[in-house]
């Protein structure tokens, strides 16, 4: 067997590699946030499980692209021009996009934490207190968040803390009627 002919081999194996890991990435790219009926009874502490999920996920992604098994593949298609490197490239650039989405909506949601605690209290008055800080905060974000100041996350984020607000308002009143 020529040397060509091998080489051809792994390239075309690579290629086959190389595909279906943009393959899988691009459906953890595509994955949304669980559809708006969640949101019907999910309370803030959703939101910063999901971007914290999101932000583990595409961290462990980054860094297997980092070892030397999948920088071989990169190279040995770069070597031989193959045209999946096209759309490894993007793959790739799309991986360092989200990861930075992520990391970033991660760091305002968990300043944002602390003051979301008193809405799973069950205690009016202490939620009466934190609202003007959650508030501000909120508006924090809105202001300087490179990505989360989206009207669509700005919505998701209100829905979530109203309806927290809400369940402890209820459970509140049960607990009026019955004591």
């Amino acid at each position: 067997m020529s040397l060509s002919l091998l080489f051809s081999d792994v390239v075309g194996h690579f290629e086959t590699v190389c595909e279906k890991w943009c393959d899988d990435i691009e459906k953890m790219l595509d994955e949304k946030q669980p559809a708006q009926k969640e949101a019907d009874e999910a309370g803030p502490e959703t939101e910063f499980e999901y971007w914290r999920t999101r932000m583990s996920k595409f961290n462990n992604i980054a860094e297997q692209l980092k070892n030397p098994m999948a920088r071989i593949v990169a190279g040995v298609l770069s070597t031989a021009k193959s045209k999946v490197l096209k759309r490894w490239r993007t793959c790739d650039n799309g991986i360092t996009d989200a990861l930075n989405e992520a990391k970033d909506n991660v760091k305002y949601l968990s300043v944002l934490e602390r003051f979301t605690l008193p809405l799973y209290s069950g205690n009016p008055d202490s939620i009466i207190e934190s609202l003007p800080a959650l508030m501000n905060n909120v508006k924090m974000m809105l202001t300087i968040a490179r990505y989360y100041s989206t009207q669509e996350h700005m919505t998701t984020l209100f829905l979530k803390i109203t309806n927290q607000v809400s369940a402890c308002v209820c459970l509140c009143a049960r607990r009026s009627r019955r004591g």
